[in-house]
């Protein structure tokens, strides 16, 4: 192992406490609204006109005058001076985040990239079931297709593993399906199992889009409970989460509200019909 470094779970939690144009409008003049993105005049060099593009949804900004570019982390760095560690430092502070150094593993981010792209197969797995599936729950529910898409909604089939078998077919590890909360073991008779079955799924998202955790609900049986959720991992802490926030996160700027529901049905509901900062 190198030296110490920070973890990604720090980083993200950083990430989705910190809005970027929130930092940069403390540093940049004229900062205007266009469409989702904001527009400034460069911090970096003097112009007139705004040609500095705060890219919110996905993290980044860019100057189409003198070319910076970077996260929020590279425009401390920038604006503050220092290192890396500095700006990690700083915005943990600013966001109330405990910053810690971890080792640094390649064995252990390779891991974790192939949780990342188990959850993300999973997710199309599961949308692929219900495009497929005769009876579509949300559709009875009173939901549009666009919805049903925009959320990305699924279904978990009533078969003991058949995104387990699905996954391994890919080239996944079991491990790598046990850690994502995907897959579980029975021990015992040493098989693994699908964690979600019979269940209409719904996807849970990071602050940037990432899918990280599951929520499911049970189709017609009385005997299991009616939701079952991810269990907390390395990819999804529920402190740190809410549901659809990487959606809402630029309207409840722009209403300057937020509206916290109890279920996954509410917020998807409330966004059908328009409302778009639950």
């Amino acid at each position: 192992m190198s030296a110490g470094r920070f973890s990604p779970e720090v980083l993200e939690q950083i990430r989705q406490r910190v809005s970027l144009s929130d930092v940069v409008s403390k540093h940049a003049q004229g900062m205007k609204k266009k469409g989702r993105d904001w527009w400034a005049c460069c911090p970096f060099h003097h112009e007139k006109t705004p040609s500095f593009h705060i890219h919110e949804s996905k993290g980044y900004y860019h100057c189409f005058g003198c070319g910076a570019h970077g996260n929020v982390f590279d425009f401390i760095k920038e604006v503050r001076g220092g290192t890396f560690v500095d700006a990690v430092v700083y915005l943990g502070e600013m966001s109330g985040v405990d910053v810690q150094f971890e080792a640094y593993d390649p064995q252990e981010q390779k891991k974790r990239q192939d949780g990342y792209d188990v959850l993300e197969k999973t997710a199309s797995f599961f949308e692929g079931n219900l495009k497929k599936s005769d009876l579509n729950y949300f559709e009875n529910r009173g939901l549009s297709a666009d919805t049903i898409q925009t959320f990305r909604l699924g279904l978990a089939l009533d078969e003991w593993s058949s995104l387990t078998d699905h996954l391994m077919q890919q080239g996944y590890s079991k491990e790598s399906l046990v850690e994502a909360n995907v897959s579980s073991e029975n021990k015992q008779k040493s098989k693994f199992y699908d964690r979600f079955r019979n269940r209409v799924m719904f996807p849970i998202e990071s602050v940037d889009g990432k899918v990280v955790a599951f929520g499911g609900r049970v189709l017609n049986n009385d005997d299991d409970p009616k939701y079952l959720n991810s269990s907390e991992n390395k990819f999804f802490n529920k402190r740190y989460m809410l549901y659809n926030l990487n959606r809402a996160r630029e309207f409840i700027r722009k209403e300057n509200q937020a509206l916290v529901v109890e279920g996954y049905m509410d917020v998807i509901g409330l966004w059908q019909h328009g409302i778009k900062t639950a």
